[in-house]
């Protein structure tokens, strides 16, 4: 994939879409064959919870993942027009272990390097990012 190329997908905001989003997630994998599997997993764990939490809790119609594969980092944005959502991207605890929910979003922060969350124009924002090591880096010395 070349510098700077995106990736996008506008689905239902429901749990049948995550099946979708991992569609994408394959087609992207597809075209960026420098990156490895380790930092796959960690995209696509945080990736994959901030759809889930999309798709379960956010009252919306539907949602908008743009997947992109910058020199330094890949990144996903998610927007969808839900309510603002009580999140604070400073608190990374996971909650209690009898706790029943609440885990997802403790998870994508742990499996990327950023997250940040905005509720802006109506919309919530999500962007995740995982930069690339420095022997990943587009144009690192060999």
């Amino acid at each position: 994939m070349s510098a700077h190329a995106d990736m996008e997908l506008t689905a239902p905001a429901e749990p049948e879409s995550l099946e979708l989003v991992h569609s994408l997630l394959a087609d992207f994998w597809n075209q960026c064959e420098d990156i490895g599997m380790h930092e796959r997993i960690r995209f696509e764990t945080a990736i994959m919870e901030i759809a889930n939490n999309i798709a379960e809790y956010v009252h919306t119609d539907v949602f908008t993942l743009v997947l992109a594969d910058r020199d330094v980092a890949i990144e996903a944005l998610f927007r969808d027009a839900g309510p603002p959502l009580p999140f604070d991207p400073a608190d990374r605890r996971l909650p209690d272990a009898m706790a029943e929910s609440g885990r997802g979003i403790a998870l994508a922060c742990a499996a990327v390097d950023e997250v940040h969350y905005s509720h802006e124009n109506h919309q919530n924002i999500w962007r995740l990012t995982l930069r690339r090591h420095a022997e990943h880096t587009r144009g690192a010395p060999a």
